[in-house]
C-alpha cells in the first residue's frame, strides 16, 4: 500500500489491557485459593500471595501511566531513507516537540485493538495499545497507515 493517508490518532489507557490485567490477576487469586486448601505450607503460601499483590501493583501502576498523546502518521513527510515517503511521530500528552518514530512494530491485532511497540531514538521503546473506540471514524485510515508500516 502506497499511499496510506495521513491520520493522527489518540492513545491513552486501554480498557481491554485494564481488564486483561484484572483477568489474569482473578486467575492468579482463584489458583491461590486452590492452592491453599491443597494444605501447602503457611509461609510459602504467604510468599506467594505477596508476590502476586506486588506484581498486581505494578501492573496496574504500569496501567495507570500508560503513555497518552497522539501517534501520527504523515504521508507526505521524507522517510527514513530517501526512497521512501511517509513517516511516524509521537505527540505526547503535554503537546510538547512532535518526536520522530523510528518504526512501529505491531505486537497484537485483535482488529479493534492493537498492541504498538514504538521505535525512537531512545534506547527503551514505547508500547502504546491503540483502539477503536478512541476514534472511530479515523480507525481504518489508521489501520491503512500500520499496513503501509509493516510493508
Amino acid at each position: 500500500m502506497r499511499n496510506a493517508p495521513s491520520v493522527m490518532y489518540p492513545v491513552g489507557r486501554c480498557a481491554f489491557h485494564g481488564q486483561l490485567l484484572l483477568l489474569l490477576a482473578a486467575a492468579v487469586a482463584a489458583s491461590l485459593w486452590g492452592w491453599r486448601g491443597s494444605g501447602v505450607d503457611t509461609r510459602l503460601w504467604l510468599l506467594a500471595l505477596a508476590g502476586a499483590l506486588l506484581w498486581l501493583a505494578c501492573a496496574l501502576n504500569a496501567w495507570w501511566r500508560s503513555p497518552s498523546g497522539h501517534l501520527h502518521w504523515d504521508g507526505r513527510a521524507a522517510g527514513l531513507q530517501n526512497t521512501e515517503t511517509g513517516a511516524w511521530f509521537w505527540l505526547d500528552s503535554e503537546g510538547l516537540q512532535p518526536q520522530r518514530v523510528l518504526g512501529v512494530a505491531q505486537a497484537l491485532d485483535l482488529q479493534w485493538v492493537v498492541l504498538l511497540r514504538l521505535r525512537s531514538a531512545a534506547a527503551v521503546p514505547r508500547w502504546v495499545w491503540v483502539q477503536r473506540p478512541s476514534d472511530p471514524a479515523r480507525w481504518l485510515d489508521l489501520r491503512r497507515a500500520l499496513q503501509r508500516a509493516a510493508a
